[in-house]
């Protein structure tokens, strides 16, 4: 039993007048109660601790304990940064004495809800105890807590949860599971290996654990295509990097929940070593080094690791230095025991580690040794040794160093030469093989440093292989962009080819509506399917993406893609799922620094299309790009739409001839802080081309402006933060709506968060904003919460609310509004004898009592809310029959109703019966207990 109250934070205004709980010595800084996020109810406690805040925590009201028992304290946690957390517990003796004061410290996984639990035992003298979640000095902490049981022995085992699905179709009987509309086979890069005499691929494939699909590791036989082993990956998302150590182990590193896992052949298990360090630390490069030992470079701080295989330690080597955020790329040298490490994140170098990467560290490259280094990216990707050769991708050119960090090759106009994850030794020792545009197999002599064709196209990238000459002939087995090979390099000619199929439901990234009332999904990190509105087939998913913005324009779709914001075109009668290419770019933002096109919106009146963008990674100023369907050209504004402005939604309004754009104060990814402190609703002149006005919609400063909307009286709604807003351009005003999500985390980068669509079937506003979805009305300015768990929406023609939830699809029945029949008449108290209804007539009984029962005429209407009806109820015929929250002593019959028949939250102390209604009798979610018989079609009641 839990002895605590309030134990989900549910109740009080603040930690300081909670019931059941107070701020430790009365310190109120470190605690707050928050509905950013929860696991139980609708809020949890959020504590956090920065450099300007004491040390402090919530404490419980005393509770009685027994000397010599054990005590479970345990609790959700959601942490975001930092740690750990204290589970402290104070016991007391009689006179409020503390007799002990244990704790543990508590970590759980970063970015996801986990159970921290201690056990402590009540010591000699102490009869109450009190619970403390406390932040002790030198503890920097961003976490919320939820859901805290202490209590004697362990907590009661959990009902059974339930499943994500079933999560949502519990919040609202509207709701409708509709599968997962989008699969994707994104697979990491690819490590070779040998297992029973044959060659095998080691691969992770991207999955979305949040919905049931982890992440899979899977091993595949390159001769044959079969897939020998696969093992799911926990709760993580995908591998950003994989690897073979001497000893023949796997390793690879996950995200988001940043764990490094290893694949012993010998026995095929798979094990999670747990995090690389306390620090959420994102595995980016991987090199084997020696003794089967693995080199780990990581993101932020660009700090390099090393794992022991014996001891499965990871030890911290080092930080490469301060204004690095990445290693992409790290080589090891053996014969010399020096670690070549690739560095980027603003700008792309080489490093050069003796001493296994402990020794001395001299910078080999950058654009003072290799001109023009810097161009088109940040990043050195991949990096490998064949002979005394460093081979290094940057921005898709080949940068070739000695050992020593000589120039050897680079050409920096030989742009989309190196494609793929390695470079690989060839058949001879001094030659490497690489792949270049369109999946050709180059090689380089590193003797003579020429580069030749070896006749051999695999359709795709080259991601990592092995040249085996054992046979006589030198083959190499090959892992592709899409599956496994062999290549006789003798003959140059392809001897088998086999397509890798491990597509599983990966993320819903966002939902569009398209040309002729279609729903479409795109996914993370590629993928678009046309949705199956049953539920029953969606369309193939096309591995293209990732699409974070629509229009419709003339029965084409138009989208905005990552990465360059790319501006995409579909044609509904050339689009071909198989064919990516069917579905072209017509233009990108790369040239302007954009990146991510998150908004976009369709002007018929001039035939345009705008598209907002955010800043490429590290860069600040946003854009809009303006198309011109009529000439096909296109012009993108950057700095005047406003200095760094990043465009996170646009929306057109028909009334004004306005367009509507929604900034956040957050930039590329990587980026500086751009200064501004909030987020902007900024009205453009598309005649013009200028920003006409820079408002704050929502009267306090928020860092996001999403979701933009404009309805038919050409009042732009959308969301700001947590709120949402209507501006009216006739007026100039804007008004707070409602609130439909929470702040933005400090120090998290957020850019879109909300939705905004108007239903045509009720007229209302739909909202989903920080996985919460909500609906507005209108005529009563009521904002009400319908679900949690709903991430992106879109409204079809018939008004229905498309949701997604990982990769799982719903759909909200959205139930076309009734016109509110008027009551012919009302009665009031207590009714002595019966009520009738007749043809034409309408009863409405709220809160009355009926001593005699009730009874409808063929053509009559009853409307019950909080009645209490003695002497049954008989309807036949009926045009409306609408009862909820009644009680009825005696039988319930209701037959051949024309119109909306609704039952709903009503107790029958009797039988009840309903045949021949023109529609099945709707409880609303609500149970109605019946103490007799069932009938017809209230049955299933």
């Amino acid at each position: 039993m839990n002895l605590l109250v309030n134990a989900s934070f549910e109740e009080g205004t603040s930690p300081a007048d909670a019931p059941g709980w107070s701020p430790l010595w009365s310190r109120t800084a470190v605690s707050a109660f928050s509905t950013e996020r929860a696991s139980d109810g609708e809020r949890s406690l959020r504590l956090m601790r920065d450099e300007t805040i004491v040390n402090g925590g919530l404490i419980s009201a005393s509770v009685p304990v027994e000397v010599g028992q054990t005590y479970e304290f345990s609790f959700d946690q959601y942490l975001v940064s930092g740690g750990p957390l204290s589970a402290t517990v104070y016991f007391d003796d009689a006179e409020g004495n503390v007799v002990a004061q244990p704790y543990e410290m508590v970590r759980t996984t970063k970015e996801s809800w986990g159970r921290g639990t201690a056990n402590f035992e009540a010591p000699v003298g102490a009869v109450a105890a009190r619970a403390l979640l406390y932040v002790s000095s030198g503890v920097m902490i961003d976490t919320y807590i939820d859901d805290v049981f202490f209590g004697a022995g362990q907590r009661e085992p959990d009902v059974p949860e339930l499943s994500p699905v079933d999560k949502i179709l519990s919040q609202d009987h509207r709701l409708e599971y509709l599968g997962t509309p989008v699969t994707s086979q994104i697979p990491s890069q690819a490590a070779h290996g040998v297992e029973g005499g044959s060659h095998v691929s080691y691969q992770v494939f991207k999955g979305n654990p949040q919905s049931g699909y982890p992440a899979t590791f899977a091993v595949t036989d390159v001769a044959t295509g079969a897939q020998l082993r696969t093992c799911e990956i926990g709760g993580a998302d995908h591998a950003r990097n994989l690897n073979i150590a001497s000893d023949g182990r796997v390793y690879w590193g996950t995200y988001h929940d940043s764990k490094l896992w290893r694949y012993d052949p010998a026995d095929g298990s798979c094990t999670d070593l747990g995090r690389i360090s306390e620090m959420k630390d994102s595995t980016f490069g991987m090199s084997p080094g020696a003794d089967g030992s693995m080199y780990i470079g990581s993101y932020p701080e660009a700090r390099l690791y090393r794992v022991n295989p014996a001891t499965d330690e990871i030890e911290f080597l080092r930080r490469i230095g301060s204004g690095i955020d990445y290693i992409h790329a790290i080589a090891y040298h053996a014969a010399s025991d020096t670690l070549y490490v690739g560095s980027g994140g603003r700008v792309p170098q080489i490093w050069k580690i003796t001493d296994g990467g402990r020794g001395e560290q001299t910078l080999i490259a950058d654009e003072t040794t290799a001109p023009r280094l810097n161009e088109g990216t940040q990043f050195v990707g991949r990096m490998d040794i064949v002979g005394d050769r460093v081979i290094a991708q940057v921005g898709l050119r080949m940068l070739i160093l000695d050992l020593d960090g000589g120039l050897v090759h680079w050409n920096p106009d030989q742009t989309r030469y190196f494609f793929g994850h390695h470079a690989i030794r060839g058949a001879d020792e001094d030659t490497a093989i690489f792949s270049s545009a369109g999946g050709t197999l180059l090689e380089y002599d590193t003797t003579t440093n020429t580069f030749g064709t070896t006749g051999i196209t695999i359709g795709g990238y080259l991601s990592n292989g092995v040249v085996d000459s054992s046979g006589g002939s030198p083959l190499l087995y090959g892992t592709s962009a899409t599956g496994v090979f062999v290549a006789d390099l003798a003959q140059g000619q392809l001897a088998s080819e086999q397509v890798i199929e491990f597509a599983q439901p990966t993320l819903i990234q966002k939902l569009f509506h398209g040309p002729d009332d279609t729903v479409w999904a795109s996914g993370y990190m590629v993928g678009l399917a046309q949705v199956d509105k049953t539920g029953a087939s969606h369309g193939v998913t096309m591995q293209r993406g990732q699409f974070e913005s629509a229009t419709v324009r003339d029965g084409k779709m138009y989208f905005g893609a990552y990465g360059e914001a790319r501006f995409d075109v579909l044609d509904p009668s050339t689009y071909t799922p198989a064919v990516p290419s069917s579905v072209p770019t017509l233009f990108s933002g790369v040239d302007e620094g954009q990146d991510r096109p998150f908004g976009m919106a369709y002007n018929p009146h001039r035939d345009e299309i705008y598209m907002g963008s955010v800043a490429t990674y590290g860069q600040t100023q946003g854009g809009l790009a303006i198309w011109d369907a009529a000439t096909g050209n296109h012009q993108w504004l950057t700095t005047e739409i406003g200095v760094d402005e990043n465009i996170v939604s646009v929306a057109y309004n028909p009334v004004d001839g306005l367009v509507y754009l929604g900034s956040t104060v957050d930039g590329g990814l990587g980026s500086e802080a751009t200064g501004h402190t909030a987020g902007k609703l900024i009205i453009f002149d598309p005649d013009a081309k200028a920003v006409v006005a820079t408002i704050d919609p929502a009267g306090d400063e928020r860092e996001g402006i999403s979701g933009l909307m404009v309805d038919a009286d050409g009042v732009v709604w959308g969301v700001a933060e947590d709120v949402l807003f209507a501006y009216d351009p006739a007026t100039a005003t804007a008004t707070v709506k409602g609130v439909v999500g929470g702040r933005y985390a400090a120090d998290t980068t957020y850019w879109a968060y909300g939705t905004v669509s108007q239903s045509s079937a009720d007229g209302r506003i739909y909202i989903t904003a920080g996985h919460r979805f909500s609906v507005h009305d209108p005529s009563t300015g009521v904002t009400t919460r319908i679900a949690n768990g709903l991430q992106w929406s879109t409204v079809d023609d018939v008004g229905d609310v498309y949701l997604s939830a990982g990769a799982n699809l719903f759909r909200y029945d959205v139930e076309e509004a009734v016109a509110a029949p008027q009551c012919t008449s009302t009665p009031t108290g207590t009714v002595a004898g019966a009520v009738v209804a007749g043809s034409g007539d309408t009863i409405c009984l709220d809160s009355v009592i009926v001593e005699g029962g009730v009874r409808v005429e063929p053509g009559g209407a009853l409307l019950v809310d909080g009645a209490d009806i003695r002497g049954g109820l008989i309807a036949d015929r009926a045009a409306q029959i609408e009862v909820r929250a009644s009680s009825i002593r005696g039988t319930v019959s209701v037959d051949g109703t024309t119109g909306r028949f609704v039952f709903a939250g009503n107790e029958v102390r009797g039988s009840l019966s309903c045949e021949a209604n023109a529609a099945e009798p709707d409880d609303e979610g609500q149970s109605n207990p019946v103490t007799g018989r069932l009938k017809g079609q209230c049955a299933g009641l």
